[in-house]
């Protein structure tokens, strides 16, 4: 089940999840995904989700 900001950046033309949240280490309350944008830009966001 994808979060809503991983799910927003699915939306964009020519973009790619790499992975799903997830959290950053065990116990963290801080998750994180990485995307591919058109051009081979890579992007991590990472936040606390709710």
């Amino acid at each position: 089940m994808r979060c809503a900001p991983s799910s927003r950046v699915q939306g964009h033309p020519g973009a790619v999840i790499e992975f799903d949240p997830e959290p950053i280490r065990e116990g963290a309350a801080t998750h994180h995904f990485i995307c591919a944008m058109p051009g081979g830009i890579r992007i991590e966001f990472a936040t606390p989700f709710a």
